[in-house]
Protein backbone atom coordinates (compact mmCIF):
# COMPACT_ATOMS: atom_id res chain seq x y z
CA UNK A 1 0.00 0.00 0.00
CA UNK A 2 1.29 3.46 -0.91
CA UNK A 3 2.44 5.42 2.14
CA UNK A 4 0.70 8.79 2.41
CA UNK A 5 2.45 11.97 3.54
CA UNK A 6 1.76 13.50 6.94
CA UNK A 7 0.16 16.53 5.25
CA UNK A 8 -2.13 14.29 3.18
CA UNK A 9 -3.28 12.36 6.25
CA UNK A 10 -3.90 15.56 8.23
CA UNK A 11 -6.14 16.91 5.46
CA UNK A 12 -7.88 13.55 5.04
CA UNK A 13 -8.77 13.54 8.72
CA UNK A 14 -10.48 16.92 8.38
CA UNK A 15 -12.94 15.67 5.76
CA UNK A 16 -16.33 14.94 7.25
CA UNK A 17 -19.70 14.45 5.63
CA UNK A 18 -20.50 17.66 3.79
CA UNK A 19 -23.42 18.95 1.77
CA UNK A 20 -22.88 19.24 -1.98
CA UNK A 21 -22.04 22.96 -1.87
CA UNK A 22 -19.50 22.49 0.91
CA UNK A 23 -17.87 19.61 -0.97
CA UNK A 24 -17.11 21.78 -3.98
CA UNK A 25 -15.44 24.36 -1.74
CA UNK A 26 -13.64 21.74 0.33
CA UNK A 27 -12.19 19.89 -2.67
CA UNK A 28 -10.16 22.98 -3.55
CA UNK A 29 -8.91 23.37 0.02
CA UNK A 30 -7.65 19.79 0.24
CA UNK A 31 -5.47 20.10 -2.89
CA UNK A 32 -1.83 19.65 -1.89
CA UNK A 33 -0.19 19.96 -5.31
CA UNK A 34 2.50 22.60 -5.81
CA UNK A 35 0.99 23.50 -9.19
CA UNK A 36 -2.50 24.58 -10.23
CA UNK A 37 -4.20 21.21 -10.00
CA UNK A 38 -7.38 20.06 -11.69
CA UNK A 39 -10.62 19.12 -9.97
CA UNK A 40 -11.58 15.61 -11.04
CA UNK A 41 -14.74 13.52 -10.87
CA UNK A 42 -14.50 9.74 -10.50
CA UNK A 43 -17.76 7.98 -11.25
CA UNK A 44 -18.61 4.30 -10.85
CA UNK A 45 -21.60 3.51 -13.06
CA UNK A 46 -24.18 0.81 -12.45
CA UNK A 47 -23.61 -1.08 -15.68
CA UNK A 48 -24.08 -4.57 -17.01
CA UNK A 49 -21.25 -6.66 -18.47
CA UNK A 50 -22.66 -5.94 -21.92
CA UNK A 51 -22.58 -2.17 -21.29
CA UNK A 52 -18.99 -2.38 -20.02
CA UNK A 53 -17.88 -4.08 -23.23
CA UNK A 54 -19.56 -1.39 -25.33
CA UNK A 55 -18.44 1.53 -23.11
CA UNK A 56 -20.54 4.51 -22.18
CA UNK A 57 -19.30 7.54 -24.10
CA UNK A 58 -20.47 11.06 -24.70
CA UNK A 59 -19.57 14.75 -24.78
CA UNK A 60 -20.33 17.64 -22.47
CA UNK A 61 -20.18 21.40 -23.00
CA UNK A 62 -18.99 23.07 -19.82
CA UNK A 63 -20.34 26.52 -19.03
CA UNK A 64 -17.05 27.54 -17.43
CA UNK A 65 -13.44 27.15 -18.50
CA UNK A 66 -11.50 24.29 -16.93
CA UNK A 67 -8.22 26.12 -17.53
CA UNK A 68 -6.67 23.42 -19.66
CA UNK A 69 -5.53 24.00 -23.23
CA UNK A 70 -5.96 20.84 -25.25
CA UNK A 71 -3.51 19.78 -27.95
CA UNK A 72 -5.39 18.82 -31.10
CA UNK A 73 -4.13 16.51 -33.85
CA UNK A 74 -5.79 16.51 -37.27
CA UNK A 75 -5.41 13.44 -39.47
CA UNK A 76 -5.88 14.55 -43.06
CA UNK A 77 -4.31 14.61 -46.50
CA UNK A 78 -6.51 17.42 -47.75
CA UNK A 79 -4.66 20.20 -49.57
CA UNK A 80 -7.51 22.73 -49.58
CA UNK A 81 -7.38 23.72 -45.89
CA UNK A 82 -6.56 27.39 -45.55
CA UNK A 83 -3.46 28.46 -43.64
CA UNK A 84 -5.39 30.33 -40.93
CA UNK A 85 -7.35 27.18 -40.06
CA UNK A 86 -4.24 25.00 -40.18
CA UNK A 87 -2.54 27.15 -37.54
CA UNK A 88 -5.33 26.41 -35.06
CA UNK A 89 -4.29 22.74 -34.90
CA UNK A 90 -1.27 21.69 -32.88
CA UNK A 91 -0.43 18.91 -35.33
CA UNK A 92 -1.68 18.20 -38.82
CA UNK A 93 -0.77 15.43 -41.24
CA UNK A 94 -1.29 11.74 -41.90
CA UNK A 95 1.43 9.19 -42.64
CA UNK A 96 4.08 10.80 -40.41
CA UNK A 97 1.70 10.87 -37.42
CA UNK A 98 0.48 7.33 -38.00
CA UNK A 99 4.12 6.22 -37.84
CA UNK A 100 4.91 8.34 -34.77
CA UNK A 101 1.91 6.96 -32.86
CA UNK A 102 2.88 3.39 -33.77
CA UNK A 103 6.31 4.18 -32.32
CA UNK A 104 4.79 5.36 -29.04
CA UNK A 105 4.19 9.10 -29.48
CA UNK A 106 0.90 10.35 -28.01
CA UNK A 107 1.47 14.03 -27.21
CA UNK A 108 -2.09 15.20 -27.89
CA UNK A 109 -5.46 15.32 -26.14
CA UNK A 110 -7.91 15.22 -29.07
CA UNK A 111 -7.64 13.53 -32.47
CA UNK A 112 -9.80 14.67 -35.37
CA UNK A 113 -9.89 13.09 -38.82
CA UNK A 114 -11.40 13.97 -42.15
CA UNK A 115 -13.61 11.09 -43.37
CA UNK A 116 -11.45 10.24 -46.39
CA UNK A 117 -8.48 9.11 -44.25
CA UNK A 118 -10.34 6.84 -41.83
CA UNK A 119 -9.27 3.67 -43.69
CA UNK A 120 -5.61 4.65 -43.24
CA UNK A 121 -5.84 5.39 -39.52
CA UNK A 122 -7.96 2.33 -38.70
CA UNK A 123 -4.74 0.53 -37.76
CA UNK A 124 -4.37 2.91 -34.81
CA UNK A 125 -7.61 1.72 -33.19
CA UNK A 126 -5.91 -0.64 -30.74
CA UNK A 127 -3.57 2.14 -29.61
CA UNK A 128 -5.91 5.14 -29.52
CA UNK A 129 -9.17 3.35 -28.69
CA UNK A 130 -8.31 2.40 -25.08
CA UNK A 131 -7.12 5.98 -24.51
CA UNK A 132 -10.37 7.47 -25.89
CA UNK A 133 -8.35 9.24 -28.57
CA UNK A 134 -9.59 7.47 -31.70
CA UNK A 135 -11.60 9.78 -34.00
CA UNK A 136 -15.25 8.80 -33.76
CA UNK A 137 -18.20 9.94 -35.92
CA UNK A 138 -20.53 9.73 -32.89
CA UNK A 139 -18.42 12.33 -31.10
CA UNK A 140 -18.15 14.53 -34.18
CA UNK A 141 -14.40 14.01 -34.48
CA UNK A 142 -14.65 12.48 -37.96
CA UNK A 143 -15.72 15.46 -40.05
CA UNK A 144 -14.97 17.83 -42.90
CA UNK A 145 -16.39 20.71 -40.86
CA UNK A 146 -13.03 21.48 -39.26
CA UNK A 147 -13.82 25.02 -38.24
CA UNK A 148 -17.01 23.84 -36.54
CA UNK A 149 -15.36 21.09 -34.50
CA UNK A 150 -12.55 23.42 -33.44
CA UNK A 151 -15.06 25.97 -32.21
CA UNK A 152 -16.82 23.28 -30.19
CA UNK A 153 -13.70 22.25 -28.31
CA UNK A 154 -12.65 25.84 -27.77
CA UNK A 155 -16.12 26.56 -26.40
CA UNK A 156 -15.73 23.97 -23.63
CA UNK A 157 -16.51 20.62 -25.21
CA UNK A 158 -15.13 17.61 -23.34
CA UNK A 159 -15.41 13.95 -24.28
CA UNK A 160 -15.70 11.17 -21.72
CA UNK A 161 -15.77 7.38 -21.87
CA UNK A 162 -16.25 4.61 -19.34
CA UNK A 163 -13.53 2.02 -18.88
CA UNK A 164 -14.04 -1.76 -18.87
CA UNK A 165 -15.10 -1.62 -15.22
CA UNK A 166 -17.82 0.96 -15.88
CA UNK A 167 -15.89 3.91 -14.44
CA UNK A 168 -15.62 7.44 -15.82
CA UNK A 169 -12.70 9.67 -14.85
CA UNK A 170 -12.74 13.26 -16.08
CA UNK A 171 -12.13 16.85 -14.96
CA UNK A 172 -14.67 19.58 -14.26
CA UNK A 173 -12.31 22.46 -13.57
CA UNK A 174 -9.29 23.46 -11.52
CA UNK A 175 -8.52 24.92 -8.10
CA UNK A 176 -8.90 28.47 -9.46
CA UNK A 177 -12.53 27.91 -10.43
CA UNK A 178 -15.12 29.17 -7.97
CA UNK A 179 -17.41 26.77 -6.15
CA UNK A 180 -20.30 27.97 -8.32
CA UNK A 181 -18.35 27.32 -11.53
CA UNK A 182 -17.43 23.81 -10.41
CA UNK A 183 -21.05 23.11 -9.50
CA UNK A 184 -22.21 24.34 -12.92
CA UNK A 185 -19.71 22.15 -14.76
CA UNK A 186 -20.49 19.14 -12.57
CA UNK A 187 -24.19 19.62 -13.28
CA UNK A 188 -23.48 19.75 -17.03
CA UNK A 189 -21.51 16.50 -16.80
CA UNK A 190 -24.16 14.67 -14.76
CA UNK A 191 -26.96 15.70 -17.12
CA UNK A 192 -24.94 14.51 -20.10
CA UNK A 193 -24.18 11.10 -18.53
CA UNK A 194 -27.81 10.60 -17.51
CA UNK A 195 -28.90 11.47 -21.04
CA UNK A 196 -26.45 8.99 -22.55
CA UNK A 197 -27.33 6.15 -20.16
CA UNK A 198 -31.06 6.88 -20.19
CA UNK A 199 -31.22 6.02 -16.48
CA UNK A 200 -32.45 7.95 -13.43
CA UNK A 201 -29.84 8.96 -10.86
CA UNK A 202 -30.78 6.20 -8.41
CA UNK A 203 -29.99 3.46 -10.93
CA UNK A 204 -27.20 5.19 -12.87
CA UNK A 205 -24.40 5.55 -10.30
CA UNK A 206 -22.74 3.31 -7.74
CA UNK A 207 -20.59 6.12 -6.37
CA UNK A 208 -19.29 9.58 -7.25
CA UNK A 209 -16.15 11.14 -5.82
CA UNK A 210 -14.59 14.58 -6.16
CA UNK A 211 -10.83 14.89 -5.93
CA UNK A 212 -8.02 17.34 -6.67
CA UNK A 213 -5.11 16.19 -8.82
CA UNK A 214 -3.17 15.51 -5.63
CA UNK A 215 -5.16 15.20 -2.42
CA UNK A 216 -7.89 13.11 -0.76
CA UNK A 217 -11.23 12.44 -2.41
CA UNK A 218 -14.69 13.44 -1.20
CA UNK A 219 -17.73 11.21 -1.71
CA UNK A 220 -20.89 12.83 -3.07
CA UNK A 221 -24.32 11.53 -2.14
CA UNK A 222 -27.04 10.78 -4.68
CA UNK A 223 -29.64 12.73 -2.68
CA UNK A 224 -27.58 15.92 -2.98
CA UNK A 225 -27.11 15.37 -6.71
CA UNK A 226 -30.84 14.85 -7.19
CA UNK A 227 -31.47 18.23 -5.53
CA UNK A 228 -28.86 19.88 -7.77
CA UNK A 229 -30.35 18.56 -10.98
CA UNK A 230 -34.01 19.01 -10.07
Amino acid sequence: MKKRSKKYNEIKNKIEEKGLNDSFELVKDVSISRFKGSIEVHIALKTSKKENKQNIRGSVFYKNSVGKKKKILLFTDRKDINEKLKKQFDYIGLDEYIKKIQEGWIDFDIAIATPNVMPQIAILGKILGPRSLMPNPKLGTVTDNLEGILNEYKSGKFDYKSDQMGNIHTIIGNVDNTKEELLDNFSDLMKSILNVTGKPIQSAFKSIYLAPTIGPSIKLENDDIIKLLS
